[in-house]
């Protein structure tokens, strides 16, 4: 192993006992000097300004018994030395690295409640905005509100120029600023974020945990709570920017006789390969959950009437296409009812629109099942 190696492994406590016994008084000297040698192997001479000097030679002799008329000149070569920060850093991110930890966001006021989210080298960009890495729907964050990134082994935040600022603790914040584990990092002034140094199993269990408040254990599409929640923050956000949010309403036809004919199981079975056909054809920004037994909701954003009623069409033909391992039927088709919220209609309360939809949806079942009704 190299000289430059084994300094690059020295830890910090070490480097800092060098650094101030060779800036400290003149009695302290000459034992750094040992201490040097000892550190480097017994090649080095002393410590200068963050700089190693190495004779060319073995060490020289004792130049104190040698004549004054007659001193010795060593040539020495100079090896930089890493600063305390920077072993500090390296060790922190091998040790990191050597127990497979990792750092995760978790969600403790704001929206989405709950989610965690992993710190990766590449930084994790936090705001309202849909170029975000990590949306958070809260008026007081700015589209591109705070950054979170590691760097060696250390956490840093920044603040993106934000209008309500970012806060670590009770400490607003103007330049990146390391946190660690346990953080409490405040974005806006409502939204709360907190830090925490985690291993796969820990991360796994917070995601399960998380997973089981707002996903349908069945089919693994958002449960109705989280639906309501979103819902209601979806309707806002198209208030603000006098924007639109579609809603629509999606009931399986004949789904009961499955159940009598086939059994439960199966109906289970049918009812997580429509959720994930309907999946398919949505887009990564609309919601679709359970709303209970086989109805789902799906909830589109800035969409048209005419472009909700192609989505609708689009998904009722999916569904229809789809081929089923039924005895006596391979296929099943659904009704879907659906309502906008707008600048030219209204702005209602979630239930209200729901119910909107699930009149309409009821009225495309009155007129023969298999069709799309708008409501109104």
């Amino acid at each position: 192993m190299t000289l430059s190696r084994q300094l690059w492994q020295l830890r910090k406590g070490h480097l800092q006992l060098l650094r101030a016994r060779a800036s400290g008084p003149p009695a302290h000297r000459s034992e750094t000097t040992q201490f040097a040698w000892t550190l480097a192997g017994r090649h080095a001479t002393c410590i200068v300004g963050g700089e190693v000097m190495f004779p060319s030679s073995r060490r020289p002799r004792d130049l104190a018994r040698r004549s004054s008329r007659r001193p010795r000149r060593i040539s020495t070569t100079k090896i930089p030395v890493p600063s305390i920060a920077e072993i500090a850093e390296a060790v922190a991110r091998e040790e990191v690295k050597a127990r497979g930890d990792r750092f995760l966001l978790t969600v403790l006021r704001g929206d989405p409640l709950g989610r965690v989210i992993r710190v990766d080298d590449d930084g994790v960009t936090i705001g309202r905005g849909e170029n975000a890495d990590f949306v958070l729907d809260d008026p007081g964050l700015s589209w591109s509100h705070a950054r979170i990134f590691r760097q060696g082994g250390q956490v840093w935040v920044e603040d993106l120029g934000s209008t309500n600022g970012t806060f670590v603790g009770d400490r607003r914040i103007r330049e990146p600023t390391v946190v660690g584990d346990g953080a409490r990092i405040g974005l806006g002034g409502h939204t709360v974020l907190k830090l925490s140094l985690a291993d796969e199993l820990e991360e796994e269990s917070a995601r399960r945990l998380y997973d089981s408040t707002v996903k349908d254990a069945l089919t693994s599409v958002h449960n109705r709570r989280y639906l309501v929640e979103r819902l209601a923050t979806e309707i806002s956000f198209a208030q603000r920017h006098s924007d639109t949010v579609a809603v629509l309403l999606v009931d399986l036809d004949h789904f009961k006789q499955i159940n009598d004919t086939h059994g439960h199981h199966v109906g289970d079975a049918v009812l997580r390969v429509v959720a994930a056909a309907m999946q398919r054809v949505l887009r990564p920004e609309d919601l679709l959950a359970r709303f209970g037994g086989d109805e789902f909701v799906i909830v589109a954003r800035s969409v048209t009437d005419e472009n909700a009623h192609i989505l609708a069409e689009r998904l009722r033909a999916h569904i229809a296409g789809l081929s089923l391992p039924l005895e006596g039927s391979q296929h099943i088709t659904v009704s879907i009812g659906m309502a906008v919220a707008g600048p030219q209609h209204a702005y209602p309360a979630p239930d209200a629109l729901l119910a909107a939809a699930d009149t309409a949806m009821y009225e495309a079942k009155h007129q023969g099942r298999n069709r799309v009704v708008a409501h109104g």
